[in-house]
């Protein structure tokens, strides 16, 4: 199993503070243009997977062998 990078690798030692703020605004920008340009994509992905998941819940939910009329009836 491979294990994810070291995230401080990514990144160069020593960084300014100044530099550190500019690359902060620089990927809050890129980001909010990212999800204005994208949020439709974003929010079906999102929504097919909880879809996804609650389905996949209720198939591995066991069955009570309840009839459907049944249900209704708290005893």
């Amino acid at each position: 199993m491979a294990h994810p990078p070291d995230l401080r690798d990514w990144f160069p030692d020593p960084m300014s503070d100044e530099a550190a703020y500019a690359v902060y605004l620089f990927l809050e920008q890129f980001t909010q243009a990212f999800e204005e340009c994208y949020a439709g994509h974003l929010r079906r992905y999102i929504e097919d997977a909880r879809q996804a998941q609650i389905s996949q819940q209720l198939q591995q939910q066991p069955d009570t062998g309840c009839q459907e009329d049944d249900q209704d009836i708290p005893f």
